[in-house]
């Protein structure tokens, strides 16, 4: 129901109230007795909840804007279907193949219990990366390798790749040079757009990696202008030895402590998926000693 529609049914409500109550005033004032009954009668004692409640004729979600009518983004967000997955989303599937940046081939053999989520030859991308990044010098050789072992699998597990990652961020900062007439800040923070770009192509970002880049990202713009370009590199670079020390080493070492005291001996644990932590706390929970 629109706008105008909810006026008018609440116009004709109270237009049909006033009428009923007229009605029945002037049936009162005609029936014999009716003086006395309300001179006797009492006065109703209405509660201020009471005439806070019947005063407000419009529902807390209907209230009007300084205007006298909604803001337009109320009304979209009302007719917005409720959301769905990705990749049930046959427009949304279109749009990210026009966004990607390159074109993989659809694997003839698919799985079926998978159907529903891309599948795609193995390594049907490398010719198209190379062509976009490599041959045109716009990837560093670590981030490409990186990439290439992305591809293949041989780095796998969301810690070992953030890792990797980080890692080849270090190498890239470690040459990296100021063009003329450019700002370090903004032509790094552009290369490494570009290489996640090139990362999310390769296999798409774990949770740990699309952290680490916020981290490096907000490190780089939050450097001091007056500071040179080789104080900001060295500090860069400890920035990433430090976030890798922290938030995933130590941080994986804190989990397994904790989570080994929820383990007794004869527990059954299922598992899903190839967790670096997850066989962290296994190993560590069987070479502790057995507990009576």
């Amino acid at each position: 129901m629109t706008k105008a529609e909810r006026r008018a049914l609440q116009e004709a409500q109270r237009a049909a109230k006033a009428a009923a109550k007229g009605e029945g005033s002037k049936a009162a004032a005609a029936a014999p007795g009716a003086v006395s009954s309300e001179i006797t009668k009492p006065n109703k004692v209405v509660k201020p909840s009471q005439k806070k409640s019947d005063g407000a004729s419009v529902a807390p979600s209907e209230k009007k804007g300084p205007g006298g009518e909604r803001p337009p983004e109320k009304e979209r967000k009302k007719d917005v279907p409720h959301p769905r997955m990705q990749y049930d989303d046959e427009s949304r599937v279109e749009k990210a193949k026009r966004k990607a940046v390159v074109k993989q081939t659809e694997a003839r053999n698919r799985v079926e219990l998978f159907r529903h989520l891309p599948q795609y030859e193995h390594g049907s991308q490398l010719p198209d990366l190379e062509s976009k990044f490599f041959q045109l010098d716009l990837m560093h050789p670590a981030v490409y390798k990186v990439g290439l072992q992305y591809l293949y699998g041989d780095v796998c597990g969301g810690n070992a790749r953030c890792i990797a990652m980080l890692k080849a961020f270090q190498e890239v900062i470690k040459e990296y040079s100021t063009p003329p007439e450019k700002t370090l800040s903004r032509d790094l923070t552009t290369k490494i757009n570009s290489y996640v770009s090139f990362f999310t192509e390769c296999r798409p970002l774990s949770v740990s990696m699309g952290n680490a880049i916020r981290f490096l990202k907000s490190r780089i713009a939050n450097l001091p202008l007056t500071m040179s370009e080789l104080e900001a590199k060295t500090t860069l670079q400890l920035d990433i030895d430090q976030f890798i020390n922290e938030k995933i080493i130590l941080a994986d070492k804190v989990i397994v402590s904790h989570a080994v005291t929820k383990i007794r001996d004869g527990d059954v644990l299922l598992t899903y998926g190839s967790s670096s932590a997850v066989e962290m706390i296994l190993l560590h929970a069987h070479e502790l000693p057995q507990k009576p």
